[in-house]
């Protein structure tokens, strides 16, 4: 994934989303609609995800977001809609 900083209001792709996930998981992660604790995700990881995403993003999210937006597709939305301005989520 190519690293983005918060000053960079790029996009990101589910794709990328999918590449942090599999790297923090360990595993191949196969479906972008699969849902985080689904594939056997435990908090530890959730914690390490939301940790990726903001140094990889610029984008810090609440832990309860993973819960809301709990699959590749919808917390690449979640992600690119907070680079855009939006407010906070949590």
């Amino acid at each position: 994934m190519n690293e983005v900083g918060a000053e960079d209001a790029t996009a990101i792709s589910a794709d990328d989303m999918l590449r942090v996930w599999t790297r923090v998981l360990g595993r191949p992660v196969v479906a972008t609609d699969d849902f985080f604790m689904d594939l056997g995700a435990t908090s530890i990881e959730a914690l390490q995800l939301l940790d990726a995403i903001a140094t990889e993003c610029g984008v810090f999210l609440p832990p309860g977001a993973l819960f809301e937006q709990s699959t590749v597709v919808s917390l690449t939305a979640a992600v690119n809609y907070q680079r855009d301005g939006a407010a906070p989520l949590g």
